[in-house]
């Protein structure tokens, strides 16, 4: 039972550390330390009000590392300011800049924190998905910021090897951006409908460790039948 345990703790505690940090984050909020999620999206409207393009860049790398982006309003400005180039071209197309590129640097940290903090296992290259798999994967989570960012640190985890994760993230990376860039160039009014979906954050959290542990416990059962 002990060694079950320690191979169940060792293996979700990627899932396990995103849990921890969201718990810190709420509770310093809840004491006063630092600004609520409300607090600090009024604050940024006002920041990006007077400063505009300056913070978007800052607000699509923040929005995409794994668990902050929970605590952190980043999607609120990104598609505000993606909104506001309804009509301008080159705007558009510098909006789009400044959100994708870090966007994916913050992305590929997620990878590197998953791979690094499971290095002992990484090896064992556990991720055995068919491409198409693996395409469905990232195809249905990488719409979203939250989600996206989960598939990034479990491909780590994982050990999938990160020229393959880099495949598959350049294909649907480009795909969900171009997708909410037109999207919010011709309606603008989609912003506010999409901009909260923290629960889904913690659903995919939830699948993961669930089918880590299932895993798990699949691989004991089958070592107590073989011995």
């Amino acid at each position: 039972m002990k060694k079950l345990i320690y191979l169940i703790i060792n293996k979700i505690k990627s899932q396990l550390l995103i849990l921890v940090f969201l718990v810190t984050i709420n509770l310093l909020a809840c004491m006063g330390y630092i600004p609520s999620t409300i607090e600090l999206t009024d604050i940024l409207i006002s920041i990006f009000n007077t400063h505009g393009l300056l913070l978007i860049a800052l607000a699509s790398f923040l929005e995409n590392i794994i668990g902050f982006n929970v605590y952190f309003p980043g999607s609120i400005l990104i598609l505000t300011s993606m909104s506001l180039t309804a009509g301008d071209p080159k705007k558009a197309v510098l909006v789009f800049i400044l959100i994708v590129l870090p966007s994916t640097l913050a992305q590929n940290i997620n990878y590197l924190i998953g791979y690094f903090s499971t290095k002992e296992i990484k090896k064992q290259n556990l991720i055995k998905l068919s491409k198409i798999k693996l395409g469905l994967l990232f195809g249905t989570t990488f719409w979203h910021p939250h989600t996206t960012a989960i598939t990034c640190m479990a491909s780590g985890s994982e050990g999938l090897n990160y020229i393959v994760f880099l495949k598959y993230f350049i294909v649907f990376s480009l795909f969900w951006n171009m997708f909410w860039a037109i999207t919010m160039y011709h309606f603008g009014y989609f912003a506010k409908a999409t901009s909260n979906l923290t629960l889904f954050f913690y659903i995919y959290l939830v699948l993961w460790i669930t089918w880590d542990v299932v895993k798990i416990l699949k691989g004991e059962g089958h070592t107590d039948r073989s011995s």
